[in-house]
This record gives structure tokens, sequence and C-alpha cells, in this order.
């Protein structure tokens, strides 16, 4: 017997039997890609405008729209990408309806992108509730500086740029009587900011109050105020004050003190305070109080010059340190 024949031809059976195993495996994994069915496919339907044209559109996401799908196996691993990013509608105006009515049903199965993808989309499942769709127009206003509550030099507010692009849905313009945008200082903390000295800054432009702001974009959103802080503390010079001599109860009896005429008054005293507490003071100027205040001691000693003490509003201070003034001592008989 040959051996060498028969293992030879054992072995070309071999290879023939694995060859067609592979090729039948081949075969079965083509037909299972090709396989028709129905599958589902659940998308978020973004409605966006035509390139180039600028549209509101409320709402803009359609969510959990549900696409039947006839597709093959191969064709639905890829069609199902889809669920992972928003897929988009184009959605057009129309003048005469600002409220209008999106036939998504008609614009999903007729969309060129799954037709593309040689599927077809047996149906459509949807909450098509009504949707705004408007063109927004576009026009300049003039921007006002507005102080709020900041106190600035009468001229002194500038504002940079002078007007904005103001861009809003046509409907909105029809119910707005807008003629001016405002740039305040309402949000500005000025407190550690000069006064009387030209400051510069940015603020938001905003619509006037009560205005709605839905849908409504302002370009440049922000702009440059320039203004100049009115002083917010005030110099005033008191021209006269008399001298208030005050002993010990205990001494009154034994003492006395005499001043000189010239010496019996502080003249031009000059004090600095807020401007509020400084107009209250030039209304009455009682409220100083200059006092030469003296000990038991002092008054044995004879001493014969001492500082004033000054008693001011709360919130009012001297300019200068108090003066020292001349006195003399007398013992009563």
């Amino acid at each position: 017997m040959n051996w060498t024949l028969i293992r030879n031809f054992v072995w070309q059976e071999a290879q023939t039997l694995v060859l067609a195993g592979a090729f039948a495996v081949l075969v079965w994994v083509y037909a299972e890609g090709e396989t028709i069915s129905n599958h589902e496919l659940r998308l978020d339907v973004e409605l966006v405008a035509p390139t180039g044209q600028q549209l509101v559109i409320e709402p803009v996401m359609i969510r959990q729209v549900v696409l039947l799908i006839r597709a093959s196996t191969s064709q639905w691993t890829q069609i199902k990408m889809l669920e992972q990013a928003a897929f988009t509608v184009e959605v057009t105006d129309d003048p005469t309806q600002r409220v209008q009515m999106v036939n998504l049903r008609d614009e999903l199965r007729t969309d060129a992108r799954l037709a593309a993808k040689g599927v077809t989309v047996e149906s459509v499942r949807v909450d098509n509730p009504p949707v705004v769709i408007e063109k927004l127009e576009a026009r300049r206003v003039a921007i006002d500086g507005d102080a709020g509550d900041v106190e600035v030099v009468r001229g002194s507010l500038g504002v940079k740029p002078v007007e904005a692009l103001v861009e809003a849905p046509e409907s909105w313009w029809k119910e707005t009587s807008l003629t001016r945008l405002y740039a305040s200082l309402a949000g500005v903390n000025v407190q550690t900011l000069p006064e009387n000295l030209p400051v510069t800054q940015e603020v938001p432009i905003t619509l006037p109050q009560g205005v709605e702001a839905n849908n409504v974009t302002i370009t440049p959103a922000r702009a440059q105020v320039t203004f100049v802080i009115v002083r917010r503390t005030e110099t005033y010079t008191v021209p006269l004050v008399q001298i208030q001599a005050v002993l010990p109860p205990s001494e009154t009896a034994r003492y006395t003190v005499e001043l000189s005429a010239e010496d019996g008054f502080v003249r031009d005293m000059v004090v600095t305070g807020p401007r509020d507490l400084i107009n209250q003071l030039k209304e009455n100027q009682s409220a100083v109080l200059v006092a030469l205040r003296l000990t038991a001691d002092e008054l044995d000693r004879g001493i014969t010059s001492k500082q004033l003490e000054i008693h001011l509003p709360a919130g009012v201070t001297l300019a200068a340190p108090p003066p020292t003034v001349n006195l003399r001592v007398m013992r009563k008989p």
C-alpha cells in the first residue's frame, strides 16, 4: 500500500473541507449583515434656520422623536450612531404666521441624510408642538449714560460707543418703542474711586427697565462710561467759637479762671467731614464745643497755658490739632 499517496489524498480533502467551512462562514456573515428588519431610532431633533438666515425658533429642540427604520443589520449599525447627537432639521418662516406647525413626520420621512443610507423610514412618532418662527431684525440704538445713585459732576458723564446694535424678533420691535439703551453705574463700587477726577468704568449695556429681554441681543454688550464723582467730603471753617472753662465741681468755689479777650475764643477753626454733616454744622454751629478743662492739681499749680478740647459731631474731624491758650488761675478770697 502506497502510504504517501494516501497521506496526500487525506491532506487535500482536509484542505477542501476547511475552505468550504470558511466560505460558509463568510456567506453566513454576509447574509446576517444584509438581513432586513425594523429598528427604532430615537432622535433629539434641533430646529435650525437655513444657512444665512437669522430666525427666532421656539422651542428649538423636539426631544425623543421615534423613527421606525427598515434597514439591514449593517445599515442599522451606521444609522444608530445618529442618536449620539442632535439631528438638525431646517425650518423656514412664514411672514403671515408667527406660530407654525412643523411637519416633522414628512420632514424626516424624506430626509436626504437617511435616504443616502439606503434605509426606509416606515413611521415617525412625535409630539408635534406649535413652533414660533420669525425673523430677527437689527437696529442701531443710542446709548445714554445713567449715573444711578452715584453723584457725578454735571456734564461729566460720557459713554463709548454712543450706540449699539440690537437684534430682536420682528414682533418685539412692533410691541416695543425702544429709543434708548442705558449704560448704568448702578453696579459700580465708587467707594474706592477718586473724587473730582475723570474715571472710566466698563459697565453692561441694558434695555430700559420693564422692557422684555427675551431673544434680544445687544452688540457690544458693554460700554465705557467716563464720569467725575462729586467730592463726598467737604471742608468748612467755623468762624468763631467761645471757649468754656470747665473746673471740677469741688474746685469752683476756690478758683476762677480768666482768659484774655483774644484768648476767649477760637477763630477760623477748620473741620472736615461728609457733606451732609458739614451742611448740618453750618446751620447749627452750637454743635461745636470748645472746652478748657482743668484738674484740681493744675489749679493748685496755677498753670498758665493748656491745649483745648474740641467736641465735634460724630464723623466730623479737625483739620489741625486743637490750639493751646494762655490762662490765669486765681484763687477766690
